[in-house]
This record gives structure tokens, sequence and C-alpha cells, in this order.
């Protein structure tokens, strides 16, 4: 048998699975669709139809809207904004909108697509790691169970997109084997659209480009080639250097072309004071107490597996080092972990929504906890302390103990799920109540000419079809100089020389403002209130919000 024919034989052994394989992708599927159909249940039974826990949802959804139209990326109809952190999501919901005509629907579909990825991907990373596919098999299940993550792929927004792209980027980017250089463009391709779907993506890019040249610098007797800079110029190198251009040549045409200058406006207004909330914006050194809770946050989606993932992170490096082919992945990896708190913890230090800037770690948190259970197996059963400890004496297989162990996690995990899927729920519920009633409102009883300022610019905008002043700025780049001189009292400078005709707010947000009684009426309110089954309060900025007729001084 020639060679070539060897090759291609290796080949369709990697492409057609195997019945093992076939089964364990299987299981992993029947899981992730039984989650989905307990948040589905529960937010029928809550709810009583489908629809979304962010208001930051029917934000892309109205930029989509425009987009879709030929309005371009604009809030405003025909007023280019870059408000859209995330123009690969906010593009994607718009091809889904010119096909089905719906936004809600497509979102959820997309955010499941992405979530079955990502647990597949973890069943790929695990096997790359270490070949055990029942170990695979565990952490992919443990992920697919996770309540947080299972509700990130409800939320209508790019996290499990993100997730997916950067998972599978590294995994191809890192593959050893046959046909290198298509999965280093692959890779890398992927790569380049994390980067369009999060700005995080473009730290992940450099890291691996940053890997890419140090492990050829590493080499023996690289510097004995010359000249050095052309023998840099390798695939490994070159590919995700030009995805790493590539993404800032679209990036940077999206947000200048915007008007959002090099960084867009969502970064901007991040960085000035919003309301009465402290300042969550970019800093020079990294924001610790952001830090000490992303910490908690990452730990406590499952308790065992929180307390292991120190015990796994110490596992990968066991096995980068005994095992070459898997340095890379396990490297870029275990940095992604780290870097990508520290970047949110200079740039936007804030855990909102559950945390959502950090959700695209958890995969990697129960990943590196489920290969903590595989090292507290190994040291247990490999008598390392038994022989230390003469009174034990029981005898116990590796493989009973790794199921009492995943038992007891399995278990643990399911009744968190169930209380995020009551979460998922209330959350639903809350938008519903007050941004998609409030936006229901305005649509009855504004005239369509009507201009409204507001600061919670989602669902409203989306379903009054009004046109919007936004006071923090997301959409409305001309109020940030205003936020930037004067806070909160240049929010209503800027307001007074727009002169909107009413005003949307959480009065504890601009209390001034709720206080000027001869310029600003209420006529219309709305109570948060209660769900009584979440664990967490309400995601909204205030208790009640008013609508206000606005009464301007002549000129």
């Amino acid at each position: 048998m020639s060679a070539i024919q060897i090759d291609k034989l290796r080949l369709a052994s990697r492409i057609v699975p195997s019945f093992g394989e076939t089964m364990a992708l299987g299981t992993i599927g029947a899981v992730s669709a039984a989650l989905v159909a307990l948040f589905l249940v529960r937010e029928q039974g809550v709810v009583g139809a489908l629809g979304m826990p962010l208001d930051d949802a029917w934000i892309h959804f109205n930029i989509a809207r425009n987009l879709a139209t030929g309005q371009g990326f604009s809030y405003n109809p025909g007023e280019p904004t870059s408000a859209s952190t995330s123009p690969l999501w906010t593009a994607l919901l718009a091809l889904f909108y010119l096909a089905t005509g719906q936004f809600v629907v497509p979102a959820v579909v997309l955010g499941v697509f992405f979530y079955l990825a990502c647990n597949v991907a973890v069943y790929y990373v695990t096997l790359s790691m270490k070949s055990d596919r029942k170990l695979a098999l565990v952490a992919a299940v443990f992920v697919a169970v996770t309540g947080r993550w299972v509700w990130a792929s409800f939320s209508g927004m790019e996290t499990t997109l993100f997730t997916a792209l950067t998972m599978w980027g590294l995994l191809l980017f890192t593959r050893p084997g046959l046909r290198r250089t298509p999965t280093l463009a692959l890779g890398s391709i992927l790569l380049a659209l994390a980067a369009l779907a999060r700005p995080g993506g473009f730290v992940l890019l450099g890291m691996v480009i940053g890997w890419s040249v140090l492990s050829l610098l590493v080499q023996p007797g690289f510097f004995s080639h010359r000249p050095v800079l052309l023998h840099l110029c390798k695939p490994k190198t070159i590919l995700p250097i030009m995805a790493l251009i590539g993404a800032l040549v679209v990036r940077l045409a999206y947000t200048v072309s915007t008007g959002g200058g090099v960084f867009g406006n969502t970064f901007m207004a991040q960085s000035l004071p919003q309301g009465a909330g402290p300042y969550t914006g970019p800093r020079l050194f990294p924001d610790l107490w952001y830090l000490r809770n992303a910490v908690q946050s990452l730990r406590t989606d499952d308790f065992l597996l929180g307390l292991l993932i120190p015990v796994g992170v110490v596992l990968w490096i066991r096995l980068a080092r005994h095992n070459r082919s898997v340095r890379s992945l396990a490297a870029l990896s275990l940095l992604w972990f780290v870097a990508l708190p520290l970047f949110n913890s200079m740039v936007a230090p804030n855990l909102r929504h559950h945390e959502r800037y950090l959700m695209p770690l958890i995969p990697w948190a129960i990943l590196f906890g489920t290969f903590g259970i595989s090292a507290l197996v190994e040291l247990t059963v490999g008598g390392w302390w038994r022989r230390r400890i003469p009174w034990v004496r029981f005898q116990v297989s590796a493989g009973i103990l790794f199921a009492l162990v995943t038992a007891v996690t399995l278990g643990d995990a399911l009744l968190d799920a169930t209380r995020w899927a009551s979460q998922y729920a209330g959350d639903v519920r809350s938008i519903q109540r007050v941004q998609v009633e409030m936006g229901r409102w305005i649509r009855d009883n504004t005239p369509p000419s009507a201009y409204i300022a507001l600061n919670d610019i989602g669902a409203i905008t989306f379903i009054s079809n009004r046109r919007v002043l936004d006071t923090v700025g997301i959409a409305e780049a001309g109020i940030l100089p205003y936020l930037a001189e004067d806070g909160r009292q240049g929010v209503f400078e800027y307001l007074r020389q727009k002169r909107p005709d009413y005003l949307v707010v959480w009065p504890e947000w601009y209390p001034e403002m709720a206080a000027m009684a001869d310029i600003f009426t209420p006529i219309h309110s709305i109570e948060v209130g209660d769900w009584p089954g979440a664990t967490r309060q309400p995601m909204q900025g205030g208790d009640v919000m008013v609508v206000y007729k606005a009464r301007w001084p002549e000129r």
C-alpha cells in the first residue's frame, strides 16, 4: 500500500466517527436537548411565550432590523452608530430576519446551536489532552447541564457564538497531524471571527500569535538560520497574523464608518459616569474587586468542580510537560482562562447580567474541574497516600470512584440547572413586564413622530418604533462629550438642546431631572416587582420605570 493511500485511510478514520464516538456525541446531544427543554418548559409555565432575559438582546434586534432593511448599522434608521459590540452577531440576526421575519426564535435557535457546538468542542478538547473517551463524555455532559451556561444560550446575546468560535479556533489551530496548514487556516479564520463577535477575541488572537512566535524562537538552532525573520514566516505565524489584520480592518471599518472612532460608542460610553452607579469603565490597572468576584463566579457554577479547578489546571500542566503535541493547546487554554478576566477587569469591570462577560469561560472552568476529578481519582486509587496512612485498608477501583464522584457532581449540577431554569423564566418575565410592556405603551400612546429620550434602549425602541435619544451614549455618540464634562448634569444639558418629547428612565439614575416638575411631568410608570422563583434579583436599573412628558421652555 502506498504512502498516499495510508494517509487517505488515516484521514478517513479521523473524519468518520467510530461507534463509540457516535454514541458519545449522541449522548451529548440528548443531554443538551433535555436541558434546553427544561428551560423552555419553565419559561412557558411562567411567561407563556418565548422571550428574552436581557434588554440588551433587543438592542441587537433593532440594529439588525435596520441593517436588514438597508439602513446600515444604525439605531435610529439612517443614523449610523457603532452601538453593537458584536457586529458579527448582529449581522447573523439580520440574515435570519431576512429569511424568517423574526428575531426572538432565530436568536434562541442560534444560541442553542452554538451552545451545543461548545459542548461538543469540550469533548474533543478533552480527547486532545487525554485519550480517555469516558472523561471526555463526562466533561461535555457537565458543561451541558451547567445552568448558567444554558441560560447564556437563551440570552439572545453573542455569548455562545463567541465561545464556540474561540474553542473550535484553538482546537483546530493547535491540532497536530495531517493537513496541518488547512487546519491552521481554518482555526485562524474562526479566531478572527471571534474577534468580530467580542472585542476579547483580539486578546486571544494576540496570544496565539505570541505563542506561535515563541514556540519557533525556542527551537534548538533557530538563530543559526539566516535570515531569522524569514524563518519566522511559517504558516503557524503568518496565518494568525493575517487573521488579526483582517479582523482589525473589518472592526475599524465598522466603528469608523458608524461614527464611533477607533473603539466604538460602547467603549466610550462605559468610560463615562452613568446614573448613580460606580465607574465601570477602562482603567490602567486590573480591578481587584472584579477579579476576586470573577474567581468566585467561575468556581460556583458547580460546587465540587469549582473546588477541583486548581487540581485540574495542575494536571493540564503535567500533561503538557509530558506530551509535546498538546503543549500549545494546554498553554493557550490556560492563558485564555486567565487573560479574559484580566482584560475585562481593565476594560469593563462590571458583573452585570449574571456575570455574562465571564460566561465564555464556563466551559473551560468545568473542563478543568473535570480533569480535577480525574487527578483526584488517580491520586486516591494510585495509593500515594495509602502507603502513608496504614489504617486505610479498603480497596476501590478507579472506575467506581470516578463514577461515584461523577454522580454526586452531576446531581448537584442538575439541581442547580433547575434553579437557573426558574431564574431564566423570571428574567424573561421581568423584561416582558417592564421593557416590552413599556414599548407597547409608547407605541399605543404617543404619536409616530414622537422623539423619546431613554436609558433602556432595547425592547422599548424595537417595539415602539420611535426615534430615540440614548441618555447613556451607547447609540448616541453626540451625548458622550456632555457626559464626560458634566456627568448627569451633562445629560440634562444635551436633552435641553435636543428637546425630546418624552423621557423614559429609571428616576434613580437621574434624580435631578425627575425632580424638575416644571419640565418633566410623570404620565405613566411600571413597577419591576419580584419573581419568587428567581434566586437572583431582577436585572433592572431600578424599582420603577417612569414616562415623563417633556415641556421645554420657549426659546
